[in-house]
């Protein structure tokens, strides 16, 4: 609801529909409710509750645009955004968000609601993609509970994940020349997990950090966020560590080789996956978001959003028909992980990296400008030869 054109951030609408959707079958079909309603809070007309952004940030005492979007997530709840709040919403029994700023959860539970916050759970190498969620009160937590992904599951995927790194037995060697690795994470641009003070994190602003967490390793690989295509900090640590490989190998196969130490990012949430792996993560700083987690499970499946599950949080009462069975959020999400690619270990410097994108660049260049030239000239010989 914040991240919209008024503040200049690009939006991610989809999200709120997809949770709009996982709840379809209580409203429509075999298992519908007559006592369920569902309704969408949107910043924008399409919604059936409007909440408007240009008010919601002045109800936090800001105005609109890029750096009051950065400074919302660290802003304090006011009693006008409480207020604004309950007048748009009136009595609801629940609250569903799809990571929410923390000062509008924390406003949110301040004006009585009971809320559930989503995200989708760092925990992205298991056979089914799961949610992190937060929420409001220990009654709902504990609801939530129920649904958490068990331990086993995390440790099979660990597991298979490290026997598919081996399939390919030459990566073992090529990986073990580099002796003892440290692999550093990139991450998108524009991300609530980068925001501090007006503007986004950078890994620039902790060279000394970086330095020193280096210092140990005889190799840095860094792995570009594939939604992100950066050179500029390949160079940067470069320039700061001196021994910076860039690869594309997959993440968790990475992970799971013994001379794979250490690993480092802003706030990437592979860190955490890191851990799982027994490889050391290390954050560069703490998002807003990770704030307000008393009531907090990292990885929740589906399956707390079946009808059965919504209908008891409710305190409605079942019928036979209630499924309790959740969306396939890889379905719904996309892939989410590459740990099912089974590739030869491949890493290259930051030069070669640097002029493989300058001969691209040119490639492109030549083939728009040159296909022109050529349609031109024939354009030409025709025109001439009928003078």
């Amino acid at each position: 609801m914040t991240r919209t054109s008024v503040n200049g951030v690009e939006a991610h609408p989809t999200n709120l529909d997809r949770l709009a959707a996982f709840l379809r079958p209580l409203q429509k079909g075999p298992f519908a409710r007559a006592d369920f309603e569902c309704l969408t809070a949107r910043s924008s007309e399409n919604g059936d509750l409007l909440l408007d952004t240009a008010r919601v940030m002045k109800a936090f005492g800001l105005g609109t645009g890029p750096d009051q979007w950065a400074l919302l997530h660290q802003a304090e709840v006011t009693d006008d955004i409480v207020a604004y709040l309950s007048s748009v919403l009136g009595p609801a029994d629940l609250i569903l968000g799809m990571e929410l700023p923390t000062p509008l959860f924390l406003a949110l539970k301040k004006a009585g609601y009971r809320v559930m916050d989503f995200g989708i759970s760092p925990i992205r190498f298991t056979p089914e993609l799961t949610f992190e969620i937060r929420s409001t009160d220990a009654d709902l937590y504990r609801h939530i509970g129920d649904y958490a992904l068990p331990d086993a599951t995390i440790l099979r995927a660990v597991t298979s994940l490290s026997g598919l790194a081996r399939r390919d037995a030459q990566n073992g060697p090529r990986i073990a020349e580099l002796g003892r690795v440290g692999v550093i994470f990139g991450q998108t641009a524009l991300d609530t997990s980068l925001i501090q003070g007006e503007g986004m994190f950078d890994m620039r602003m902790a060279e000394d950090q970086i330095r020193s967490w280096a210092a140990p390793l005889d190799t840095v690989l860094y792995k570009t966020h594939p939604f992100h295509e950066d050179l500029q900090t390949p160079q940067f640590l470069q320039d700061v560590c001196g021994k910076v490989q860039v690869t594309t190998f997959p993440t968790y196969q990475l992970l799971s080789y013994d001379n794979v130490t250490d690993a480092l990012a802003i706030s990437s949430g592979t860190l955490i996956e890191a851990t799982y792996f027994g490889v050391r993560p290390q954050a560069l700083m703490t998002p807003p978001r990770w704030k307000a987690r008393e009531f907090h499970h990292l990885a929740v499946t589906s399956d707390l959003l079946s009808p059965a599950s919504i209908m008891r949080l409710l305190g409605a009462g079942e019928d036979e028909i209630c499924p309790d069975k959740g969306p396939d959020l890889r379905l719904s999400f996309g892939g989410w992980g590459d740990q099912e690619k089974v590739i030869v270990f491949q890493c290259r410097s930051v030069a070669s990296l640097a002029r493989s994108r300058r001969a691209r660049r040119i490639r492109a260049f030549v083939k728009k400008y040159l296909a022109g030239a050529i349609v031109s000239l024939i354009a030409a010989y025709f025109l001439l030869g009928r003078v």
